[in-house]
């Protein structure tokens, strides 16, 4: 007969500490992402008013940043969430009269693991259908109506230029290095007759100029007669800067996982280097699981805190040390990744890993 009242009370304490986090949850989301609007609007409103666009379309670009912004801050919101609820069970004595009733801190971990486990994979879906159509467009709009960068575009992960009298291709850039790969310049008379054409394996985009390496150029002698010439290196110039062609090639917020597998199978087909985007591609199927990882946590330090403070403000206070150094380690393990000091894998996954551990080692001995 206790049997049954305890499982009774372990069901109905799970629905309740259930309703409560997805409670908190919407309420923190919510309260994120107005955060987010309206810091991100009012830091590109000069960027607007200059380039004389409506309101309403720099809204909309603000707007399409949410999702990339939820699967970027969505472990963070699911760690609060958890705190508050706890914090809130711990100032008015839920917790202590929980323990004191023999429940385990550990039965108020299940309903937590669910909304953990439940949140991985709706970051996962974000992640990989519904943040790469909307900042795309999102680059798009800052791209074309905002920067009015209206000769650069992408076709199919190749980047075409087009200027006066000018019409270019770049089969590869690499955003880490600043290089470029695969490169066609076709320059035009005034009656569009092709005057000269460029084509280097690779170059490097300085300001103001493009120093390319391994030449043939085909030069106008007269109106039905070229020439060839095969050159080292030379120096071009060029208006096109670094950050333009970063921000028109297709980054990896663009892609799903599937599509960014694709990518760099494509990339090392083609004999380059595809560390960077081997890196995003782990960071992908790692960072969803974070939501797990900081509920673990979560429970850890409110069970510890509660215990012992009985501390709301404590609480929260600790999850946002813990989401900060989560913060600081995952990127800094990315940063190792790029630069190739880290195996791909290593780097995407250290962070997880790590706080998994200090996870489980905030639940040992909590009883």
């Amino acid at each position: 007969m206790e049997n049954i009242e305890g499982e009774k009370i372990v069901k109905i304490l799970f629905r309740y500490i259930l309703h409560e986090t997805l409670k908190y949850l919407l309420m923190v989301l919510c309260l994120v992402v107005l955060l987010f609007v309206v810091i991100d609007y009012i830091s590109h409103v000069d960027k607007f008013i200059s380039s004389g666009i409506r309101w309403t379309l720099g809204l909309t670009y603000v707007l399409l940043r949410i999702p990339y912004a939820i699967s970027v801050l969505g472990p963070v919101v699911v760690l609060l969430a958890a705190l508050i609820v706890f914090g809130v069970m711990g100032k008015n004595r839920e917790i202590l009269a929980l323990n004191t009733s023999g429940v385990s801190p550990f039965a108020l971990f299940k309903p937590v693991l669910f909304v953990g486990v439940a949140g991985a994979l709706l970051l996962f879906i974000n992640t990989n259908w519904v943040s790469p159509p909307t900042i795309q467009e999102a680059h798009r709009i800052k791209q074309q109506e905002i920067r009015k960068d209206e000769g650069l575009f992408v076709h199919k992960e190749n980047v075409w230029i087009k200027d006066t009298k000018m019409i270019g291709h770049i089969r590869y850039y690499d955003p880490k290095l600043k290089k470029i790969f695969g490169i066609t310049l076709n320059f035009f008379d005034d009656n569009f007759r092709l005057k000269k054409r460029i084509e280097a394996k690779e170059g490097v985009v300085h300001q103001g100029y493009w120093e390319m390496q391994k030449v043939l150029v085909l030069s106008q002698v007269d109106e039905n007669r070229y020439v060839t010439t095969n050159y080292k290196s030379i120096k071009q110039p060029m208006k096109w800067l670094p950050e333009k062609l970063t921000d028109v090639v297709k980054q990896s917020e663009e892609m799903s996982t599937m599509e960014m597998y694709q990518y760099i199978q494509r990339i090392e087909r083609e004999g380059h280097d595809a560390t960077y985007y081997r890196v995003e591609f782990q960071s992908k199927l790692a960072f969803p699981l974070a939501c797990i990882i900081m509920c673990l946590v979560a429970v850890g330090v409110s069970a510890r805190i509660t215990t012992r403070l009985s501390s709301f403000a404590i609480g929260v206070g600790a999850g946002i040390c813990v989401a900060f150094a989560y913060w600081a380690l995952y990127s800094f393990c990315l940063s190792l990744g790029y630069a190739g000091q880290l195996p791909p894998i290593i780097a995407g996954w250290t962070a997880n890993a790590l706080f998994l551990c200090i996870g489980s080692a905030f639940l040992q001995g909590i009883e």
